[in-house]
């Protein structure tokens, strides 16, 4: 709906910005349609809310950059507000005998999140490198049942580029993402390394060879033991090493 920003340089090195953010998203014509229709599973149908408001988000951000040479580094720490947020629920109805389950839409809780980023880097004839941190903490209010929902997460990647010379270039990257869930007791974890080396001939044609380790990882609590207790139950999504040899050319 509208945004700004205030940059102010103190100096060739030094620099600070604040920035404003206002969004109202209006809900769509399914989700405000009042009359019920058939679902595309079985006994399932979707009913919109006539009385849905719109969801506004406000978002506030502070932001200092230093740039020294070859070196920059970016930081940045933000606050976001979002009133009414639109969730999907479900209740049971029954027509003829046959229960179904009807899906329809509610401004269903409230949410704060505070968290930032953190980027550094460095540029040289030679060897180049980067490394990016974001970071947020989010509280989720319900507003039906004042149950209060908090979450963390963090991404943190970084990459690096050596040139060896006579068209040989060698590279690195590596991502790591974790997000926590406290209400549900959930963890996730995705690791993914990458690490490439290449050869450039004058004609555009290159020859590399890629390496790859990738790992996506959920742990949960909600799993209910034998005993009637409950226990972590560990879940590997994706869990993948591979190694490729290949040939392109750039016309």
């Amino acid at each position: 709906m509208g945004n700004g920003s205030v940059t102010w340089r103190f100096s060739d090195h030094h620099r600070l910005s604040f920035g404003n953010q206002l969004t109202v998203s209006h809900p769509s014509y399914q989700q405000v349609c009042w009359f019920v229709r058939p679902d595309k599973y079985v006994n399932q149908r979707i009913m919109g809310n006539p009385s849905l408001r719109s969801t506004r988000t406000e978002r506030y951000s502070l932001g200092y950059n230093f740039d020294y040479g070859r070196f920059h580094s970016a930081t940045t720490v933000f606050f976001r507000r979002i009133v009414g947020e639109v969730e999907r629920t479900w209740f049971e109805d029954v027509d003829d005998g046959i229960t179904y389950k009807v899906f329809t839409w509610v401004n269903g809780a409230d949410s704060r999140a505070l968290g930032g980023s953190q980027s550094l880097s460095w540029t040289g004839k030679v060897f180049k490198s980067h490394i990016h941190l974001d970071y947020s903490g989010n509280r989720r209010q319900m507003r039906e049942s004042g149950e209060v929902r908090k979450s963390f997460d963090w991404r943190l990647s970084g990459d690096a580029s050596l040139d060896l010379g006579r068209g040989w270039t060698a590279s690195v990257d590596a991502t790591y993402t974790s997000k926590v869930k406290t209400f549900f007791s959930i963890f996730s974890q995705y690791c993914a390394l990458n690490a490439n080396i290449q050869k450039k001939f004058r004609n555009g044609l290159a020859i590399y060879l890629r390496g790859r380790d990738l790992l996506d990882k959920v742990t949960t609590n909600e799993f209910i033991s034998a005993d009637g207790n409950q226990a972590w139950m560990e879940e590997i999504r994706k869990n993948r090493r591979q190694l490729i040899l290949g040939i392109s050319w750039n016309l």
